[in-house]
């Protein structure tokens, strides 16, 4: 008599699991971009960290790879002008992506720099 209700019981608990388990979620719960602030993002504060953390490692004055700097606020700006910069971070084709090897930047991260370079990228 056991055996009769096992089978029922296990698809029960299987189909009761698998539909409480279910989430129907919006686009936009999914992903929030509020979050990032491109209002006021300046040099020194947001674009600054952000190529340390990211680039400098690798692209400074005493290891300069590929032949690029972004040590300084003027060394960052001939890679703004050449457009060479976005692309690579935003890994357009024809551009080499970066960080080599490492993680995308973070969509967040890559408003705040096109935001930075629309305002004429200050030194702020």
């Amino acid at each position: 008599m056991m055996k009769s209700y096992f089978w029922p019981v296990i698809l029960s608990i299987i189909l009761f699991g698998g539909i409480s388990s279910c989430k129907w979620d919006s686009e936009e719960e999914l992903f929030d971009n509020t979050s990032c602030d491109t209002t006021d993002v300046r040099y020194s504060l947001v674009i600054k960290p952000i190529l340390e953390d990211q680039c400098v490692g690798c692209h400074n004055a005493g290891f300069m790879s590929g032949d690029v700097n972004l040590e300084t606020h003027k060394d960052v700006l001939v890679y703004v002008k050449n457009g060479l910069l976005m692309g690579t971070i935003k890994h357009e084709p024809g551009f080499s992506p970066m960080p080599k090897g490492g993680q995308k930047f973070s969509d967040c991260q890559i408003q705040q720099l096109q935001a930075w370079i629309n305002k004429g990228s200050p030194n702020d």
